[in-house]
């Protein structure tokens, strides 16, 4: 008999109560408590921060840079707590745009492993939210 393929998840955290929600959806629906095979990669997308070079600006820019990446490292240890710890997580942070990272990070996956499931969070925004354009609509999209 063959090994069970891996399962490559890919989740989407923001810090927000529906990413915590689409985690656990993950855990109920995507999840077979008994399988070794399930690789879990949590996501978080920051602002990100370039720092110039050399200006008065310089030294803000490399705190900013430093609380995001505090604030990223904290929130992904949040989501890693409400996992079973028999799970095979990795966490990831990166800077910028959710809309085009959380697609890229999964397009990436996909090259590596060759199949991955990603999950979002959805806000329930009504209307407004969806014309001007939610972060898993625009995923999506690409």
């Amino acid at each position: 008999m063959f090994p069970e393929p891996t399962r490559h998840i890919l989740v989407a955290i923001d810090g927000t109560q529906e990413s915590l929600e689409a985690l656990t959806w993950t855990q109920t629906h995507l999840i077979d408590p008994n399988s070794t095979t399930t690789q879990i990669t949590l996501l978080h997308v920051h602002e990100g921060y370039s720092p110039p070079a050399q200006n008065q600006y310089a030294s803000f820019a490399r705190q900013h840079a430093e609380q995001e990446r505090r604030h990223s490292a904290s929130l992904l240890k949040h989501a890693v707590s409400h996992l079973p710890t028999t799970l095979n997580v990795n966490t990831v942070s990166k800077p910028g745009d959710p809309r085009t990272v959380i697609v890229d990070t999964a397009k990436e996956m996909q090259r590596i492993h060759g199949n991955v499931t990603v999950v979002v969070g959805r806000r329930a925004k009504g209307k407004k939210g969806y014309f001007e354009g939610s972060v898993s609509d625009l995923s999506l999209e690409r």
